[in-house]
């Protein structure tokens, strides 16, 4: 996409990397996975953007109930059908507790007062990636469940048009279909 929009890249090898480039700068992009691009910021002297998971403009997508609670809070609870999911972004991959040991060892490594999403299961039985920039859709791409059952067109419109007023210029919406067949947020 950088050598498409005639945009200078920056190529490094190791995370570390970033903090030794000569040449990186506000014209210059950064190609890696989030930790990669939060170093370039931090380089760069630029704060780094808000996380926005779930915007309140579309909690109408939801179809369920998001709380705030402290690891300390999921410990021991040994519920089936929870999912869990850092407020931090990327500390652990979300999951589904399963009631079983396993949930407690998953968390074992995070401190106990750190915060996490939590809320019931919701059945996806397919995922999709909508890539938007100024509004528009860019692309929609698979990638979870099954490729055959697709999101609906006009429930993706609806969401675009209801987050414009707050939305960043660029971001991704993960819509995903129910076992009911209702589009529903994944997460922004």
């Amino acid at each position: 996409g950088f050598k498409d929009l005639y945009v200078e890249t920056a190529p490094f090898q190791g995370f570390g990397d970033i903090q030794t480039l000569d040449d990186l700068s506000e014209n210059v992009g950064i190609c890696g996975y989030l930790g990669d691009i939060w170093q370039a910021l931090e380089k760069l002297k630029v704060p780094k953007p808000e996380s926005l998971d779930y915007p309140k403009e579309l909690n109408y997508l939801l179809e369920r109930d998001i709380e705030i609670v402290k690891v300390k809070n999921v410990l021991g609870r040994m519920q089936s059908g929870i999912f869990i999911k850092p407020v931090k972004q990327k500390l652990f991959t979300g999951f589904v507790m399963s009631g079983s040991v396993q949930d407690d060892t998953k968390l074992s490594t995070i401190s106990l007062e750190e915060e996490v999403f939590n809320c019931k299961k919701v059945n996806f039985i397919s995922e999709y990636r909508c890539y938007i920039l100024n509004h528009q859709v860019l692309g929609v791409h698979w990638y979870k469940g099954n490729f055959f059952s697709p999101i609906s067109e006009s429930v993706l419109s609806e969401a675009i048009k209801r987050y414009k007023p707050v939305a960043p210029i660029a971001y991704c919406l993960d819509l995903g279909v129910t076992d009911e067949n209702k589009t529903l947020l994944v997460e922004v």
